[in-house]
């Protein structure tokens, strides 16, 4: 019982951390997909 709550504590602090990092990339990629597409598109790149 006494590990509970630092593991409860390292795990929401993971789980934040995870999620944020998750976050960043979608709107990295929303962005990123946003320039592409003003500079003429994904596909001739690929």
């Amino acid at each position: 019982m006494k590990d509970r709550n630092g593991v409860c504590v390292l795990l929401e602090a993971h789980v934040r951390a995870h999620s944020t990092a998750v976050l960043l990339a979608k709107v990295a990629i929303i962005k990123f997909n946003k320039q592409a597409r003003r500079r003429g598109g994904i596909k001739e790149r690929q």
